[in-house]
């Protein structure tokens, strides 16, 4: 029994290692191919990072040397691979080209191989992590003896002997002067003495030290490493690391014990055997060994550029930033220009304008260059002679004197002009010519060189072609009636424009206007335009006779005592005063005034002007009107009183009215407006600018925002519409946010105001018969029939101003009692300021109550004027009446007991 186990023992192994065998000859080496595969690649890339960072390594230097040597960037160019930067090529004058690359990031390490499966048994330990490979930073950096050297991984890139090693050379010094050497002494006095000894030569001066060359470090990668030599290849020292290391396998797993056989089975007593022993329990299978980690990675390059940061550039300067932030300034190339002026012309570009035989131009020249030390010089076709000039102070600057002979050159064949001056200007870095083209100036007549003019005079233009900047001449004896206004000259279409005043005389008139080229010379050197003037004696006929005698009258306007004003003699007038004599149109007063538009030479209406023509229907404004002097202020206003007056027409008038800069200056009082009639765009309402007005329906647009002092005063009107941001008076706002005192006074048919009545400014209460903005009452409605009127308490109106209540006439003489309408009036506890003449006349008034104790602050002359004999003034029993009585100059004062009105 025990012999068969120990056979199936020896098959079992022999089993078992047949399969380990057949195992062992089926292993997969992909994985250790691709792992070589890695490792080429990042060797080649390694490879490829390490020819760049030479490059750039030499680039630097000659970046460096060029910055030393002042030289200039011409261009900065791209260097793309795959669609993506991977460089610059920076362009110098001087240098040449040279290119730099950005960073690579640094080499993987390899990763470290599994721990192969152990046999049965206790875990492999596991692999080592491979060391990392770095791309070493070469850069340079000025030191504080103003001289750059080389740093590696920001730390001074030292020789042997521990010295910084340049990157740029630095000039030799000079030698020092050998000592003299010294006289032989003198023999004594009596016997001869002896020559003295020559002296010794002096020692020879120490030749100077030669500069230092820049050294131009160089980089290699041999097994794996980093290789630095400063000097030129022959030596090389290991800097570190090129690639990472394998990590090490981890270890088998150990096989697991076989179990022990089990203890055989005891032999029976005489006869049968004993029973088998049982089998021992296998052991337990060794657990797998863990596999080896993977080698970490090699460090990554830094980002962009291991040398060069960034590289920018303006207009300028391009700026190129090492990696540890220093940035070097190289100038861009100054391209070699050159460029022309006239003091009187300003610049030219390629062409000049001169006559034949013209001696001499001055063209004036400044140069563009990076270096001053420049060349310039001149050659010309033979009809034109020409020198260089140059400035003794500005090196860039200088003068071309340029003359011509007696015909230039034209192509016949091509149209060309030949007449040429070629300007070569070099300097050390190259050579520029700019072809400066000369034609002959011109100066050609477009229209008829006689002109006839009416004799209400005008504006005349005269076209002409030229191509050459020209002068306008006028004779001096026609300075008074003909002048030049403007001039275009231009080669396409070029125009002098004169004016010219009407003629008053009996005769006919002339004179000339000369037109001249710059240079005073050529074919033709100027031409010549004739005007020539009519007189003009037609007669103005006036409308109304007494006008046109008073005018007759006047010597001022009719120079030549005949019987009728002409157009010319009205158009010589220069002003009002002039027409009317002093205080402008006062004590005049004509029915018709239209003839005022042959007045063109007055240019001004001034404040006051046709005030009182009470019996003037219509004038016309001349065209020649620039300025309307009044609606400012206390002003006198225009056509005030002129009840009759129903047109204006002429400039700076709209429906019969004036409106001056957005401002509405007059209404013809005697027209009747249906609707609105303050024109479109009028922003102002100007002092006594609606005066006796006979419209009776005023709508105020949303356009105006300020009305001035007295600007509706002794109209018809009935009502007042504000226009608002709301047709509801409850919410609406009024546009107008400007109100003078008395704009709407002595309007005695006014019986109500449409407006807001709590948003903005200005607002209207009691019953729609007081207008008020802020503390302020601005208005009542006069031609109300109500008899009492109470100002309630909480809008805070503390203000009265001057005759806002008063009832006189546009000759400040009381109305007859019938007229007024109010005999209550209360006013609310804040009110204490009453200006003057405030309820003057108020004929009906009996009753005048102040719902405050306190005495007004202020109370104006004749407040209470001329008032009803049974007018008395309540106040409050805890007011003081002496103090009321002497405070409104008013005697008739009393107590109320309950407020009452």
């Amino acid at each position: 029994m025990k012999t068969w186990k120990r056979i199936n023992r020896i098959i079992v192994w022999a089993l078992t290692a047949c399969m380990l065998t057949v195992t062992a000859g089926c292993y997969d080496d992909t994985e250790v191919l691709k792992r070589l595969e890695d490792q080429e690649r990042r060797l080649a890339a390694l490879d490829q990072t390490c020819a760049q960072i030479n490059t750039n390594i030499a680039s630097l230097r000659t970046i460096l040397i060029a910055l030393q040597n002042n030289d200039y960037i011409t261009t900065v160019a791209p260097i793309t691979r795959g669609g993506e930067t991977i460089g610059y090529t920076l362009s110098f004058v001087k240098s040449g080209p040279v290119t730099i690359y950005h960073g690579r990031n640094g080499s993987d390490g390899r990763n470290g191989s599994d721990g192969r499966d152990g046999a049965d048994g206790a875990d492999g330990a596991d692999g080592r992590d491979g060391a990392d490979g770095a791309v070493p930073v070469i850069s340079a950096a000025q030191a504080d003896d103003g001289c750059w050297y080389w740093t590696l991984n920001g730390e001074w890139l030292v020789d042997e002997q521990g010295n910084k090693v340049k990157a740029v050379g630095v000039d030799g010094k000079d030698g020092k002067d050998g000592n003299d050497g010294e006289n032989g002494k003198d023999g004594k006095d009596g016997e001869n003495g002896k020559d003295g000894q020559n002296g010794k030569d002096g020692t020879d001066g120490q030749n100077g030290k030669d500069g230092t060359d820049g050294v131009t470090p160089q980089l290699k990668i041999e097994n794996g490493s980093w290789y630095l030599s400063l000097d030129g290849g022959m030596t090389w020292t290991d800097i570190g690391k090129a690639t990472g290391e394998n990590g090490k396998d981890g270890r088998d797993g150990k096989d697991g014990r076989n179990g022990y056989d089990g203890p055989n089975g005891q032999d029976g007593k005489d006869g049968t055997d004993g029973k088998d022993g049982t089998d021992g329990k296998d052991g337990t299978d060794g657990k797998d060994g863990t596999d080896g980690k993977d080698g970490t990675d090699g460090k990554d390059g830094k980002n962009g550029d291991t040398m060069f940061s960034s590289i920018t550039q303006d207009a300028e300067n391009v700026y190129i930033t090492l990696s540890d932030g220093t940035v070097l300034t190289i100038p861009r190339e100054v391209p070699l220009s050159i460029r022309f002026w006239t003091d009187e012309d300003g610049f030219y570009d390629d062409t000049l304008v001169l006559p034949p035989m013209y001696d001499c131009l001055n063209l004036h020249y400044v140069v563009t260059s990076p270096t001053n030390d420049i060349v310039v010089q001149t050659v010309t076709s033979g009809d034109m002679g020409a020198y260089v000039i140059p400035d003794g102070e500005k090196p860039l600057e200088g003068v071309l004197r340029i003359k011509t002979k007696d015909n230039l050159h034209l192509d016949m064949q091509t149209g060309q002009l030949q007449s040429k001056v070629l300007v070569i200007v070099a300097n050390e870095y190259g050579t520029i010519m700019h072809t400066l083209v000369c034609q002959e100036s011109q100066l050609i007549r477009v229209d008829h060189d006689r002109v006839d003019i009416i004799p209400q005079g005008g504006e005349l233009d005269f076209h002409y072609r030229t191509n050459t900047p020209v002068s306008i001449s006028i004779p001096d004896s026609a300075s008074t009636w003909c002048w030049q206004v403007r001039t275009k000259a231009q080669i396409a279409d070029s125009i002098v424009s004169v004016h010219v005043e009407p003629n008053m005389g009996a005769r006919l008139r002339r004179t000339s206007v000369t037109v001249s080229n710059h240079f005073g010379t050529g074919r033709p050197a100027s031409i010549t335009f004739y005007i020539y003037q009519d007189c003009d004696n037609e007669p103005i006929v006036f409308a109304d006779s007494g006008l046109k005698q008073y005018l007759l009258d006047n010597p001022r306007v009719n120079p030549n005592r005949d019987n009728e004003i002409s157009k010319a003699e009205a158009a010589a007038v220069p002003n009002l005063y002039t027409l009317f004599g002093t205080g402008v149109t006062e004590g005049r007063d004509y029915r018709r005034f239209n003839e005022f538009q042959y007045f063109t030479g007055i240019d001004t209406i001034p404040d006051g002007s046709f005030n009182h023509w009470t019996s003037l229907d219509s004038i016309t404004l001349p065209e020649s009107i620039t300025a309307i002097m009044t609606g400012y202020g206390d002003c006198a206003g225009i056509f005030q009183n002129c009840p009759a007056l129903k047109s204006i027409k002429g400039k700076f008038t709209q429906d019969n009215a004036i409106v001056y800069n957005k401002q509405l200056l007059r209404v013809a009082p005697n027209v009747v407006y249906d609707g609105q009639f303050i024109p479109d765009g009028v922003e102002i309402i100007g002092s006594k600018a609606v005066t006796g007005s006979k419209t009776s329906d005023l709508f105020i647009p949303s356009s105006v925002k300020k009305i001035r002092d007295k600007a509706f005063e002794y109209s018809d009107i009935e009502m007042v519409r504000f226009a608002m941001t709301d047709d509801d008076p409850e919410t609406g706002t009024a546009y107008v946010d400007s109100l003078a005192d008395n704009a709407f006074a002595h309007c005695y048919k006014l019986t109500k105001f449409v407006g807001a009545r709590v948003n903005g400014k200005l607002k209207v209460c009691a019953d729609d018969r007081v207008l008020y903005r802020d503390t302020t009452v601005y208005a009542y409605a006069l031609g109300s029939p109500e008899k009492k009127l109470v100002i309630p308490d909480g809008l805070d109106i503390r203000r009265l101003p001057d005759c806002v209540f008063e009832m006189v006439d546009v000759n400040g003489n009381p109305l007859s009692a019938d007229q007024s309408k109010l005999e209550v009036i209360a006013l609310p506890t804040d009110i204490n300021h009453i200006g003057a003449r405030t309820f003057y006349n108020q004929a009906a008034l009996q009753k005048l109550y102040f719902h405050g104790s306190v005495v007004p602050a202020q109370c104006g002359p004749q407040a209470l004027g001329n008032a009803h004999s049974d007018l008395w003034v309540y106040i409050p029993m805890a007011a003081s009446v002496d103090d009321f009585a002497a405070r409104l100059n008013y005697s008739q004062v009393t107590t109320w007991e309950t407020w009452n009105p």
